[in-house]
């Protein structure tokens, strides 16, 4: 149960999440953010903490990206193999911005580049991409990622305040 959003801008790499995580009926908020920065890559999960946890602290899935011709392949090659043997795969889905563009990692083994300048994943993902095309003409990215949050918040128990907001 969660929101992450990203929009790619002039340029930069905009990310937002909420800090719910769910346990059954209860829900606290997490003080160990969803969306995180890695070398040149900004990221965002949507899923279990303990794969959260090794997508930010496993180094070695971030290595060489200087010489990358082709980061989607990079993903698909490199990376996905990689976190699809780790503890929680199953049930995440990643968010990654690279220089200006969004891929989106889907748990069913499947990864994917936005086709617009933003994407959202996790259970609140509808409502946030419903608000990211309606504010389209905003030239505030912030500030689009923030509404997106608190309609996924209006309409999904399972995002909730406060929210992170990261840019690279």
């Amino acid at each position: 149960m969660t929101c992450i959003v990203g929009i790619a801008q002039k340029g930069k790499i905009w990310m937002g999440a909420d800090t719910c995580i769910s346990f059954d009926t209860s829900f606290i908020s997490l003080d160990d953010p969803k969306v995180f920065i890695k070398g040149d890559m900004i990221c965002g999960v949507a899923g279990p903490l303990n794969f959260k946890q090794n997508i930010q602290y496993n180094t070695d899935l971030y290595c060489g990206l200087d010489e990358i011709q082709d980061i989607k392949a990079h993903i698909a090659m490199e990376i996905f193999p990689a976190i699809k043997e780790l503890d929680g795969f199953r049930e995440a889905e990643l968010l990654i911005g690279y220089e200006d563009k969004l891929y989106e990692i889907f748990n069913n083994v499947f990864v994917c580049s936005a086709t617009k300048n933003y994407a959202s994943i996790g259970s609140g993902s509808d409502y946030a991409l419903g608000c990211l095309h309606n504010t389209r003409d905003c030239k505030d990215p912030e500030y689009r990622i923030l509404r997106a949050l608190e309609s996924a918040e209006q309409f999904c128990q399972g995002v909730k305040r406060p929210f992170n907001v990261l840019c690279m």
